[in-house]
């Protein structure tokens, strides 16, 4: 009885494993909006991923979800993301910030599909993750005096004022 147990939880440990597995999809190459629709559900996975794991310039898994992240972002036609510059200056890893803010992105229009083309509530809420990722001291976010500012305004509750949205 101990042994199908066994494998039983090694199959499926294996299997959560490989779903997230992001290197495959870094070198995906979409041809058609039809194409990249197909994979909307790996984008949020990706997203929930970057989200979920701390910054690190060296995880190759987190890079390639990043890569493919960026991909998918500037090939879909069903949404449309606008960058805040202002991210940039959040923290000194500012790839990876921009990263984790494009998941942000990412993960908003596509949790709040009714919100999807108001541009101020895409960046609020982009920015209300985006805080809370950098607010969690997991992630290993290197904080500054913006950032403080940013996550001070978030914590109390007036990050729409903050961001004069």
């Amino acid at each position: 009885m101990k042994k199908p147990l066994l494998l039983a939880i090694l199959f499926l440990a294996n299997t959560t494993i490989f779903a997230q597995d992001f290197r495959p999809l870094a070198d995906i190459k979409f041809a058609t909006a039809e194409e990249c629709r197909t994979y909307n559900s790996k984008a949020l996975e990706a997203a929930d991923f970057i989200l979920s794991t701390p910054v690190n310039g060296s995880d190759v898994n987190r890079l390639s979800a990043m890569s493919f992240l960026i991909k998918w972002m500037t090939s879909t036609a069903d949404y449309t993301f606008e960058l805040n510059a202002d991210v940039t200056k959040y923290g000194k890893e500012e790839d990876m910030l921009l990263a984790v803010y494009m998941a942000c992105l990412t993960k908003f229009v596509m949790d709040n599909a009714d919100k999807g083309k108001d541009s101020k509530e895409i960046t609020y809420g982009a920015m209300k993750l985006f805080a809370d990722y950098c607010a969690n001291e997991k992630n290993n976010v290197q904080s500054n005096k913006r950032l403080k500012k940013l996550l001070d305004a978030n914590k109390e509750g007036k990050l729409k004022e903050y961001l004069k949205l």
